[in-house]
């Protein structure tokens, strides 16, 4: 059985490649073949576009100013991870406009995982259509762990939502704030199911793990990876942090969307998706606003503090699916307040969280397969 699955696909983000991979991956041990469906964004260049970039890249190197390569070298080492770890289709999906004939190529279109109906992203914006596979057959719309992101959608897309919506075969979330929104766009049922990430074992992600080659033998780490940047007061808990844990080293990851200038360790900034598997499995104890890296975490029985996502706009608070996931292992309290950082990592009950991932991960499956109509 031939499956589809549509995210976000651009960009250089450690969760939208590593969840893209478990979903696929999820799929083919359901006995599926599983493809993903490349996009098209505003961000791609045109040929005269790309010319004029790189000319202007060559005068800011000659003049000594800042360029972009290493952003450049990010993008390429996420795009050999691509190369070597997802299965894409050569359909290409943009600007709400999908080839023909594609209801007739694959059984099933799996829209997820990942804020794939944020309306807050440009990328989403400008393709919330293809999102929600308005191309195919309800019959074949299946949504996993999708996520909205933010506690609602924008009055122009509503209508959107609320028509496509009703159509799905099937639709899990990720967030339990999802599941509400579902309901008062469309009137529809939403499971909450687990992120495609934790559908595989820690073991297996270990397996596709990879030590950075900036890491010395035996270095002990302190892995942070702050999605809104760090402030001074939280450069100053991340160094109280390293002390307690008697860290050697403290690993800052970073967003992709830096300018030149603000990038402090170039080999940092270009870690590979499996380079980031490695980090987390391998740190003393790890500090976050990210929602997978708080997934991993976990999976791997890290001491960790999550905090809550700073946003310029309230709307646009990212909240729900850190406390629907913190919530599946009554561990709130490893939450802390970003701009009043107190708390120190912590151990947890390891055997409890294998316990409730087992769990869910049976529930969340079972979501699959009845969508997929597997025995």
């Amino acid at each position: 059985m031939k499956t589809a699955i549509i995210t976000i696909t651009d960009g250089a983000n450690y969760g939208n490649r590593l969840q893209n991979f478990a979903m696929q991956t999820t799929l083919e041990q359901l006995g599926c073949e599983a493809e993903t469906f490349q996009r098209r964004t505003s961000r791609d260049k045109s040929a005269p576009q790309k010319a004029v970039y790189e000319a202007k890249q060559l005068v800011k190197k000659l003049i000594g100013r800042p360029t972009d390569d290493v952003i450049r070298r990010r993008r390429k080492r996420f795009q050999a991870y691509n190369q070597n770890y997802i299965q894409f289709s050569d359909v290409i999906l943009q600007q709400n406009q999908a080839p023909a004939g594609l209801d007739a190529q694959y059984a099933y279109f799996i829209c997820g995982s990942d804020q794939i109906w944020n309306t807050r992203f440009t990328v989403i914006r400008e393709d919330v259509k293809n999102y929600l596979a308005a191309f195919a057959p309800g019959s074949k719309r299946i949504a996993y762990a999708a996520s909205f992101g933010t506690v609602s959608v924008d009055e122009e897309f509503k209508a959107d939502f609320s028509a496509e919506l009703q159509k799905f075969k099937a639709i899990g979330v990720r967030e339990a704030e999802g599941e509400t929104l579902v309901r008062e766009l469309s009137g529809r049922d939403a499971q909450v199911v687990l992120d495609p990430t934790m559908l595989l074992g820690a073991d297996t992600w270990r397996e596709k793990a990879r030590k950075p080659e900036y890491i010395s033998s035996g270095e002990s780490i302190l892995v942070t990876y702050f999605m809104t940047g760090r402030s001074p007061a939280i450069e100053q808990y991340i160094e109280s942090v390293k002390d307690a844990f008697h860290c050697k080293r403290v690993i800052n990851l970073e967003m992709e969307f830096l300018s030149p200038k603000e990038i402090r360790d170039p080999d940092v900034f270009c870690t590979a998706p499996d380079e980031f598997l490695w980090l987390i499995s391998h740190a003393e104890c790890v500090l976050t606003d990210s929602f997978h890296a708080t997934v991993f975490s976990l999976l791997f029985h890290k001491p960790f503090v999550v905090f809550q996502r700073q946003a310029a706009e309230k709307g646009n608070q990212m909240q729900s699916r850190i406390e629907t996931l913190l919530g599946y292992f009554d561990l709130g309290d490893r939450m802390d307040d970003i701009s009043n950082a107190t708390k120190l990592p912590a151990s947890y009950d390891c055997d409890k969280v294998d316990a409730v991932i087992a769990r869910e991960k049976q529930r969340s499956l079972q979501f699959l397969r009845s969508a997929l109509e597997i025995g």
